[in-house]
């Protein structure tokens, strides 16, 4: 199976990294870390090193909850929205449309 994961920017040169899965699928997730610790170790390229990190440091961002991301403003304009929402102060669609037209 092989999986493209990400094309990354890495100064003037664009890595696109593409992964061909051949681990056993009884790989721990802790032996699997231990793994690639050993190989990033091993790499004395600083291009790799920095496209590898962005690729880590993109999943991660990937993974947080977007709630996380927004300032406060942003989130205080959400709440205050729930809250008009729950208050009853809401327009239809129609009613907005007809202020565009």
């Amino acid at each position: 199976m092989t999986l493209l994961i990400n094309t990354i920017p890495c100064g003037e040169i664009v890595f696109t990294l593409t992964l061909v899965s051949k681990l056993p699928h009884s790989m721990s997730t802790q032996v699997l870390k231990n793994s690639l610790h050993e190989l990033i170790d091993q790499i004395s390229d600083d291009t790799i090193l920095e496209a590898v990190y962005t690729l880590l440091a993109k999943q991660k961002v990937a993974q947080t909850d977007f709630w996380e991301r927004l300032t406060p403003l942003q989130r205080a304009d959400i709440e205050a929205g729930i809250a008009d929402l729950e208050a009853g102060r809401k327009k239809s669609i129609n009613e907005v449309l007809k202020k565009y037209q």
